[in-house]
């Protein structure tokens, strides 16, 4: 789904590493550290794509640890 969209997804850190490391990855791994325990996972894109408005709203939810959507 990733690869046919300008999506973000969850994923397990092995999977991550897996498909978004080496010179010809088609993803980027965006580094995160949420502050919490967690299993590991990382957020995979695309390489060379900008996120949508939405997709980078997302993201910077994660990374700042907020579940405050602004949507009131």
């Amino acid at each position: 789904m990733v690869q046919q969209s300008n999506a973000i997804a969850p994923l397990a850190r092995a999977v991550c590493d897996q498909f978004g490391t080496g010179p010809d990855a088609p993803y980027a791994v965006l580094p995160l550290d949420l502050g919490i325990v967690v299993e590991p996972f990382g957020l995979l894109t695309r390489s060379g794509t900008i996120l949508t408005p939405a997709a980078q709203r997302l993201v910077g939810m994660i990374t700042s640890g907020t579940s405050d959507a602004g949507l009131d």
